[in-house]
Order: C-alpha cells, then sequence, then structure tokens
C-alpha cells in the first residue's frame, strides 16, 4: 500500500495540468483570418541591339566597329554613341548637334551652312559619314534632319579604314529609325524669339496582322531665322521606310528619304553695332 499511493499522486499531477489547457483551448475562439489587399506586378524586358533605341544616355551595344552587333566594352576600338535620347534634351535639328557631345570630333567648313559640311577628328578633315553603314555623303547634299536618327555612332582611329574611304581620323555612323511591331505615334513642335517654326510627325507599327510587314514614316517642315538678319532656311523632308520579316532571322527593308532645304548663303560678318569695324 505504500508504494501505490505515491503512483497514483504522481499521475493525477501529470494529467491535470493537460486537461485544464484542453479545456481552456477549446473555449478560446479562433481569430479571423487577415486579408490582404491584391497586389498587381508589372514588368517589362529590354535588350539593347546595336541598330534599336537606347535606353537613357549610355549605349552598350554598337555595329560600326565590327559590322556586328556586339557588347562596347569587347570592342578595342575607341567609339562612342550618341543616343537619341540625348538629341531630344538638346532640342538639336541636326546631326551636327550630335558631333559635339561625341568627345574628339569638332565641326569644320560647312559651305555657308548650304550642302557639304566637313569635320575634324584626331587631326584629320573629312566630309565621309554613313547612314546605317552605306555612305551617303558623295556629293553636295545638306545635313541630315535629327528627326530620323535613333543614334550617332563615332569610330574614332585608323579603324575607319575597315569602311574603305581611308580616313586615318575617324568617321561616324547615322542609324535611323526603324519600324517597330507595336504602333506608336508622335508629334512635335519647336518655335524661339526671333521667329523660327518647325514641326514633325512621325508614325509606325505594323502593317497586317501577322506582323510580317512593318513601316515607319517621317516627315516634318521648318521655316528657320538665323541671329543675323536676312539669313533664314526653308526645310522640308520625308523619310517612308518599310520592313517585310521573311522569318525570324531574315528581314528586309526598304528605306528612302527626300530632303529639301532652301538655305541662304551665309559666311557670317564680323560687326559691332550693326557696323562694320576693322578686322
Amino acid at each position: 500500500m505504500r508504494l501505490i499511493l505515491p503512483t497514483a499522486v504522481l499521475l493525477l499531477a501529470s494529467v491535470s495540468p493537460y486537461a485544464v489547457l484542453a479545456q481552456t483551448s477549446a473555449d478560446t475562439a479562433a481569430p479571423a483570418p487577415i486579408e490582404l489587399p491584391m497586389l498587381d506586378v508589372e514588368g517589362r524586358s529590354f535588350r539593347e541591339r546595336a541598330d534599336g533605341p537606347v535606353e537613357g544616355y549610355r549605349a552598350t551595344r554598337s555595329g560600326s566597329a565590327t559590322r556586328t552587333d556586339t557588347p562596347i566594352q569587347e570592342i578595342p576600338q575607341s567609339i562612342s554613341v550618341v543616343p537619341r535620347q540625348v538629341l531630344e534634351d538638346l532640342g538639336s535639328t541636326r546631326v551636327e548637334s550630335a558631333l559635339d557631345y561625341a568627345g574628339g570630333i569638332a565641326r569644320q567648313n560647312n559651305f555657308g551652312g548650304q550642302t557639304l559640311f566637313e569635320y575634324g577628328v584626331r587631326g584629320f578633315t573629312t566630309s565621309e559619314f554613313y547612314r546605317n553603314g552605306f555612305p551617303v555623303n558623295r556629293g553636295y547634299q545638306a545635313a541630315p534632319d535629327a528627326a530620323t536618327i535613333e543614334r550617332v555612332e563615332v569610330l574614332r582611329g585608323p579603324a575607319a579604314l575597315l569602311y574603305g574611304r581611308g580616313d586615318p581620323g575617324g568617321t561616324f555612323n547615322i542609324v535611323t529609325r526603324q519600324p517597330s511591331e507595336v504602333a506608336q505615334y508622335g508629334l512635335t513642335s519647336q518655335a524661339d524669339s526671333r521667329g523660327s517654326l518647325r514641326g514633325t510627325v512621325d508614325a509606325g507599327g505594323p502593317l497586317d496582322a501577322a506582323g510580317r510587314f512593318l513601316y515607319r514614316l517621317g516627315a516634318g517642315t521648318e521655316h528657320t531665322r538665323s541671329f543675323r538678319e536676312f539669313v533664314e532656311t526653308d526645310r522640308q523632308f520625308l523619310t517612308p521606310n518599310l520592313t517585310w520579316r521573311l522569318s525570324p532571322e531574315t528581314t528586309v527593308t526598304l528605306e528612302a528619304e527626300f530632303l529639301r532645304n532652301d538655305q541662304t548663303f551665309d559666311r557670317g560678318v564680323v560687326a559691332v553695332g550693326n557696323r562694320l569695324g576693322a578686322i
């Protein structure tokens, strides 16, 4: 009997707390679940191409040095890319403005603002430049309009010999705006205190539901007045672009440009108080 009683008391003491806890848990109501508001997450991917747009001011790929879509950090030649965002922020209307921010390149003679314009790079003066890899400055054409430019790539040094012209200082290549798979439309206008007016239209997108035919059309007109009297410019341009996607790897692109530039021959005359002075 002396052995049974302690065992019974010990068993009762060990069981009682659990019984109380079970009874308390059963009597307590479960809290209501917390419902969080719906959250939608949207994102987009962007992969830069050597013939496409650039996000911001810094380009990461180029096709001018190697004729292929190559990361700039893997190109041993000296190359600078001026993207379209820079031209838009500067309000540029001519390609010369892009060259001012490329580094190592400077404007030269432009024949009184008329047609052929020259530039100097690494001590050599030249007038040769390219449009999507093809030479376009043969003859006496006006400076290209900035409205059709996607980026300007400046290639400095002897690597410019790859293009066949033989300019040891360097050259530059204009990459134009190409058709887009998504419909897009744009309209811009500019004016200044001298009475200059300018307007451009840009449209592009697919022509069919399958997206095999894409187009881009740019047009613009301007009337510009210089800070010098009797110097005015009238310009009109039209740039149709059609792309036929034969396959994901093969495309055929037809691109044309019509540009009419009527400008006063302007060499510039040094004057003080609207009177000629000794030079």
